[in-house]
């Protein structure tokens, strides 16, 4: 099992992946809720107001949407052309996937969804687009990956050159997620680390394209305790080791409800998460949340996974995934509603053939009169009319 791991690690081309190391199964009890917690999955009705207007005004701009400052950006033609580009292409994206996604979500799950405001989100990347589209009623979601947080880039007048490149940069770090509906690994550690720095600026142009506005954009630390420590945005300059995260505060706009996204970079094999990691003690604290996993890269079907694997399995009220998230046999029938949606087959040719799961395709068969269609395309088997999702709710 162990060198099967670390040959998948060696061709990964897609999301993010961890270190590893083995360790046993957890025994967390299902059920059981730490309210040291609360902290970080409160809402908060408010009078909506820019605590630091700089970042919605930024994030207006590098989503390529219209609005205060910039001006001298908004009036060159590689701004105009990139506005242009970005509106046309979110318009088919919301077309042929995220609107039929919003819709089926609304029919399938979202009042069984309610049950939680938090949604956990492992090795996403910065994708809040997704994770917004099929649960818009979360007030605080958690979005985990190895990528680097990154800052916001400088845009000054009289670098034409740099600031052209970023636009253009930016563009093609967000082409994958829009054609295929996930980020590419191998092609976001080479974009990411250039004129477009980590994931944060692609997470704020997600939050414009959802119709959201930025109050503030805050670091986060862990103390011994896993307990948050928050920061000036300042501090995500400073060099610092995993984990380290991010806080954006957001509200729908027309609403009241100040909501947060929170993105950590951080390693989530079991050798990163042994009880006297930081990040270890923060996942024991939380409570129960819904979870979602989409092109995970089939890491939680791995022995060095089962920390991050039973964290979800114990704590989630719901969990929607498809076939890269937690393998099948993981999952104990007796304590989930399980229903299941589309069509599965074997795992893409990047990955080993062994990751194909014989109990998913049983129960595929065996419970066909039941299956229903996917009427959408999501993740790796994108174009094939071949992808499949699974929905658990907590009985």
């Amino acid at each position: 099992m162990k060198n099967t791991f670390y040959f998948l690690i060696s061709f990964l081309l897609f999301t993010a992946c961890n270190k590893s190391s083995e360790q046993k199964e957890t025994t967390d009890k299902p059920g059981v809720e730490n309210n040291d917690s609360v902290q970080t999955q409160k809402s908060v009705n408010v009078t909506p107001r820019l605590k630091s207007p700089r970042f919605d005004s930024l994030a207006l701009l590098i989503s390529g949407k219209f609005g205060n400052g910039y001006s001298s950006i908004r009036e060159t033609a590689y701004w105009k052309a990139y506005a242009s580009s970005m509106d046309s292409t979110l318009k088919i994206v919301t077309e042929k996937r995220l609107g039929l996604m919003r819709e089926w979500a609304k029919n399938e799950y979202d009042k069984k969804a309610q049950k939680s405001d938090t949604l956990f989100y492992p090795f996403s990347g910065p994708d809040f687009l997704n994770a917004y589209t099929l649960f818009p009623n979360t007030k605080t979601y958690f979005l985990i990956a190895l990528e680097p947080i990154g800052l916001l880039p400088e845009i000054e007048p009289n670098q034409s050159v740099k600031t052209e490149k970023f636009f253009s940069n930016l563009k093609i770090s967000l082409d994958d997620i829009y054609k295929k509906s996930y980020f590419i690994t191998k092609r976001m550690n080479v974009h990411l680390g250039g004129a477009v720095y980590g994931t944060l600026p692609l997470m704020t142009v997600f939050l414009k394209q959802t119709d959201h506005t930025i109050s503030d954009i805050k670091s986060i630390k862990l103390d011994s305790t896993g307990k948050f420590i928050e920061g000036s945005y300042s501090e995500l300059a400073k060099s610092a080791k995993r984990p380290r995260g991010v806080k954006i505060e957001f509200y729908k706009n027309g609403e009241k409800t100040l909501r947060q996204l929170y993105y950590f970079s951080a390693d989530l094999g079991d050798g990163a998460l042994t009880d006297k990691f930081r990040f270890r003690k923060f996942l024991d604290k939380m409570g129960h949340f819904n979870a979602y996993a989409k092109s995970a890269s089939y890491l939680m079907h791995y022995e060095e996974f089962a920390v991050i694997r039973n964290h979800i399995l114990n704590k989630a009220n719901l969990l929607l995934q498809d076939d890269t998230g937690i393998a099948f046999h993981y999952v104990k029938k007796e304590d989930w509603n399980i229903c299941l949606y589309g069509t599965y087959v074997p795992p893409v040719k990047d990955f080993s053939k062994y990751l194909y799961q014989k109990s998913l395709t049983e129960a595929y068969k065996k419970d066909s009169a039941n299956v229903k269609e996917l009427p959408f395309e999501l993740g790796y088997h994108w174009g094939s009319k071949k992808n499949n999702l699974m929905l658990f709710v907590r009985k």
